[in-house]
């Protein structure tokens, strides 16, 4: 008859296993925790994120929210916001004035004013190519959410800043026009929809007078932020 003897270290091995097999289920119950249903870090969704995403130049960069929480994947606002925790400088300036152009366009448009012919009934395809037709003006432009109008009108209102330049007749009317024309952005393409020759034969100057009159503006109102920081709502802004 055979007597087994236990290895010595037999004991310390079934101990190292034990072990082994809590931590792993410790990570994967802590990992579970950490994403939603959907696969996606549910912090990524939390009340108090304040970063969003947004368009034009800024490739992806719109208006945040100041304790809201983030709306679906996809929404308008993740399309046109400004880049999150971004230093207040003339690129930050111009990012918001273009969210907010961006804005505007994606308003609908009321008012009294003479409508055009048209009718209720839809178009008639004379062949089957005509219905496969990549038509821009068949893409429909996203709905700005409230918080983005919000953030509009005070971006907008930062154009008031640019004073009159010294010996200038105009009062700094010109400047504020043009940097309001310049920040407007087509909304599929992506395009200013004001160049800089295109600025110069509406304002009667060449464009090296264009681009100069157009920094000078942008750095006037950084400026003026910067030195009064009530100006400029970081919490709903950034």
């Amino acid at each position: 008859m055979k007597i087994s003897i236990p290895h010595p270290n037999a004991a310390m091995t079934a101990k190292a296993l034990e072990r082994n097999n809590k931590l792993d289920m410790n990570n994967k119950n802590e990992t579970s925790a950490q994403f939603s249903t959907n696969g996606l870090p549910e912090s990524r969704f939390s009340v108090s994120d304040r970063s969003v995403s947004g368009r034009s130049r800024l490739g992806s960069s719109q208006f945040g929210g100041s304790e809201r929480p983030r709306t679906e994947k996809g929404s308008f606002a993740e399309a046109f916001s400004p880049l999150p925790k971004r230093p207040l400088d003339s690129h930050t300036v111009m990012i918001c004035l273009e969210a907010a152009a961006t804005t505007l366009q994606c308003l609908p448009a009321h008012g009294c004013r003479p409508a055009k012919p048209g009718t209720s009934w839809p178009d008639i395809l004379q062949d089957v190519c005509s219905g496969l037709t990549l038509d821009a003006s068949l893409i429909k432009r996203p709905i700005p959410a409230p918080h983005a109008i919000d953030c509009m009108d005070e971006a907008f209102s930062w154009v008031q800043l640019i004073s009159a330049p010294p010996k200038s007749s105009h009062g700094g009317a010109v400047r504020r026009r043009l940097v309001l024309l310049r920040s407007f952005v087509n909304v599929r393409s992506g395009r200013h929809m004001f160049s800089w020759s295109r600025l110069g034969r509406i304002l009667g100057a060449s464009s090296p007078s264009i681009r100069t009159w157009h920094q000078n503006g942008i750095a006037e109102i950084t400026d003026k932020l910067q030195k009064n920081p009530f100006l400029f709502d970081k919490n709903r802004i950034m």
